[in-house]
């Protein structure tokens, strides 16, 4: 390839080169092209799986240095020399890191990777992608370029791609290399832009996530195999029991009901009332029913445990592990969320399923222990914090450890004497259910919930008790309401302006983007209710409407995201020999050497209790448990 005849961004060069020695820029935009195939791809596994599977073959890669772009096979590329103390750049780092790392098996690179000792010749590898995540500009390259420059760029050579086994043919395509090139070129771009809205802090954030899920979480082989066989002969012993052709064909349950004069089930998920209810009544006449939902969970799990089963390698100390996906930035508040590969780590099933637990995975072997921490309460401290309700933040600063009894404190419902509140509301006459109504308004009212938000949380309540709950919250929380107002005000303000957009300050000096707000007709999915206009947002990945309750649940978890951000850094780098190696929302999950296991737990208590200058009066408490598997 001599000429680039993609879509130009204005002001930025391209010169293709075979000389590697003319990439002097101090950046280097990297991008790799590697062989796919149906569910031999990023859609269904993580980058390290990949990467070392046998089919991966990196057959071409460009690098870009904002002038010259050398195309062609990555093992032609000279890591040492060219990549020497400069910084590199990909959409998609996350990928193109662990292509070189494992795929490529870091040529010009010492150590092990996702080590303390790994050193690399180049000074950063950085990614463009993780950048306008944090600026809340989401979407694939193509996108993106969209958004910014209005340049629109084919994915089609990429998709015609797949399948193609490039080593078989005698020189790659023109259009693949021109294609490869674009990427790069418009990564660099991209990179340029962003590059200073991008704080080395949240840099630091990004490739601790990278590492810590290349690396995975601990796990033992022999469980999990011993865990699949327990699960299949389940799902036989279930098959077997139900009587139907096709185990969960709601068509064949519904015959089988109407045979035996019983009216059909409207649905068969053990999440519903409506088939609860239904359990109740007819169960006894034909039981195995009850077994559906159990034989379709038992699936659902095996397929998700094989899934595991499938990444499981064995790394540089004996230990087993699973790596996995998890994406820096993934929401809206720049929380983490899993990374689309067909495992969801964040979610793993809590209930044990005849002696088998899916957390139970995550286990260390004698030499470790596994340090699970997390905040108490830390959404009600938070709306406490920013509203200003000195009443209760003075409680928790006065060493009240219940959130609740805070509230109630603050509230004046309880004497600030109480010291278990608990057994208060059980030796008070009248009060027996108050901690409760306490709990339900502190974690649904702080994002304006109505009664109905209460009742699906706490089915035993009827709606007056929970419109109760309501207006109790509300009358004893005026700093709550002015929040809220606030709030509102900010967005209709945003609305108005031409642009239709607005953003919200966070106290950590980041920044939460409601770009192009548009009004929408609603239909509400309740029976009765009018359709009604709102004004909207689309974030990139989905829509949602812009009320109260996600602006106070935006600006809560936003806050305890950054607070995370900062803690999980500190992790990664004050604990020697220790590794994150899940974080799950507020809860961080540590492998610590077993002989400091309970110092490094007092160690990672005091760090996430440890508050930035722009929270100094914050009252946090961090709960650490030590285990050998995880089972929180």
């Amino acid at each position: 390839m001599s000429e680039f005849n993609l879509p130009k961004v204005p002001n930025y060069e391209m010169i293709i080169t075979d000389d590697q020695s003319q990439l002097t820029g101090d950046t280097l935009a990297v991008d790799f092209e590697t062989y796919y195939e149906g569910k031999y791809s990023m859609k269904f596994m993580d980058a390290r799986s990949y990467c070392t599977d046998e089919r991966f073959d990196a057959y071409i890669m460009s690098v870009y240095d904002g002038t010259y772009c050398w195309v062609g096979h990555p093992k032609d590329f000279d890591w040492a020399k060219t990549t020497k103390d400069k910084t590199l750049v990909s959409f998609n780092a996350s990928f193109d890191y662990a292509v070189y790392l494992f795929g490529l098996k870091a040529p010009g690179s010492h150590g092990i990777p996702c080590t303390p000792e790994f050193k690399t010749p180049f000074r950063a590898w950085v990614c463009s992608r993780a950048a306008a995540n944090y600026l809340a500009i989401y979407g694939s390259l193509d996108k993106i370029m969209d958004k910014m420059w209005g340049i629109t760029i084919s994915k089609e050579v990429r998709a015609k791609a797949e399948g193609v086994d490039f080593r078989k043919l005698d020189v790659i395509p023109e259009d693949m290399k021109e294609y490869v090139a674009g990427d790069s070129y418009y990564c660099y771009a991209l990179w340029q832009k962003l590059e200073r809205f991008w704080p080395e802090h949240e840099r630091e954030c990004w490739l601790n996530t990278c590492i810590m899920s290349w690396r995975g979480i601990p796990t033992n082989r022999q469980y999990i195999v011993e865990g699949l066989d327990l699960l299949n002969d389940l799902k036989e012993e279930y098959k077997e029991a139900i009587p139907l052709e096709r185990k969960l064909s709601i068509p064949q349950l519904r015959k089988a009901c109407i045979d035996a004069n019983i009216p059909p089930p409207e649905t068969t998920s053990k999440k519903s009332e409506a088939f609860t209810d239904w359990l109740a009544e007819f169960g006894h006449l034909i039981p195995w029913v009850r077994l559906i939902s159990k034989y379709r969970s038992v699936n659902r799990l095996i397929s998700i445990v094989e899934r595991m089963y499938s990444r499981v390698y064995t790394d540089h100390e004996g230990i087993d592990r699973i790596p996995y996906t998890l994406t820096y930035c993934g929401a809206s508040t720049g929380r983490w969320t899993a990374g689309g590969d067909k495992l969801n780590m964040q979610q793993m099933n809590r209930d044990d399923v005849q002696g088998f637990n899916q957390r139970n995975i995550m286990q260390t072997n004698d030499k470790y222990k596994i340090v699970v921490c997390d905040w108490a309460g830390i959404e009600a401290r938070l709306t406490a914090w920013v509203c200003g309700q000195e009443k209760i933040l003075n409680a928790l600063r006065a060493g009240e450890k219940d959130i609740y009894a805070a509230n109630a404190k603050g509230w004046g419902l309880i004497p600030e004497t109480v010291t278990d509140f608990k057994a208060y509301c059980k030796e008070t006459p009248g009060q027996s259910e108050l901690r409760q109504h306490v709990k339900a308004g502190v974690l649904a009212c702080g994002f304006s919930a109505g009664w109905s938000a209460i009742q699906r949380a706490n089915p035993g309540m009827d709606r007056d008790q929970c419109q109760a709950i309501v207006d109790m919250y509300r009358s004893r929380s005026p700093e709550v309401i002015t929040w809220w107002r606030e709030l509102d005000a900010l967005a209709a303000r945003g609305y108005r302006t031409p642009s239709h957009s607005f953003v919200l300050p966070l106290p950590s000096g980041r920044k939460l983007y409601y770009r192009n707000c548009y009004k929408k007709l609603i239909q509400p999915k309740a029976a009765g209710r009018r359709p009604y206009w709102a004004i909207c947002v689309d974030f990139g990945y989905k829509s949602s409407i812009v009320n109260t309750n996600l602006l106070s649940n935006n600006n809560i978890q936003s806050i305890a995201r950054d607070l995370m951000v900062r803690a999980f850094n500190r992790v990664c780098k004050e604990l020697p020999g220790a590794s994150p190696c899940l974080l799950v929302h507020d809860e961080v999950c540590v492998m610590v050497p077993a002989d400091k296991a309970e110092e490094y737990a007092q160690r990672i208590e005091q760090i996430m209790e440890d508050v930035p200058s722009w929270a100094s009066d914050l009252p946090l408490l961090a709960e650490p448990e030590i285990m050998d598997k995880y089972h929180k």
